[in-house]
């Protein structure tokens, strides 16, 4: 059986296959970016990598709060072992007693998921880490030629 780790997003809860998260961290001090946009809350600096951190409030169309020092940051990897964090406002918890489920609602999933899977009694969005750094790449592109590449403009 597959395992997941389950945190929150605000009052959403999220999962995402464990294999592709490569690890999570308290939260710290972001730094802004020239071509940021507003999915992304900004970059960490993890070990000298630069991991931009996506803002799933704003991306997926719901509220939340401004990050805080109780947060954690969940370090995701794609298929190409690219990163992307996400940040959770919630202690993670790791999970094997989740399976996929068909979307109930019979409603198309957001385009940064991967499906649903049934923890407990509760349905949660799976992220896809693939599309999420697809997404911060296209979003990033689009404002760069759009000449909205400085850090003013936000």
């Amino acid at each position: 059986m597959a395992e997941y780790l389950v945190f929150q997003v605000g009052e959403q809860s999220f999962g995402v296959a464990v294999s592709c998260v490569r690890e999570v961290v308290r939260a710290a001090t972001l730094s802004c970016s020239a071509a940021q946009t507003d999915t992304v809350e900004g970059q960490l600096n993890l070990r000298g990598s630069v991991v931009p951190v996506v803002d799933l409030g704003r991306l997926l169309s719901f509220q939340t709060v401004a990050m805080s020092a109780s947060d954690f940051l969940v370090i995701l990897a794609d298929s190409q072992d690219q990163l992307c964090a996400v940040r959770s406002n919630s202690e993670v918890q790791l999970t094997s007693e989740a399976e996929v489920v068909e979307n109930p609602a019979g409603g198309k999933p957001h385009e940064s998921t991967a499906g649903q899977i049934r923890v407990g009694r509760a349905i949660v969005p799976l992220l896809s880490p693939d599309r999420l750094i697809e997404h911060v790449g296209a979003a990033s592109t689009s404002r760069s030629e759009s000449g909205a590449d400085t850090a003013g403009d936000r």
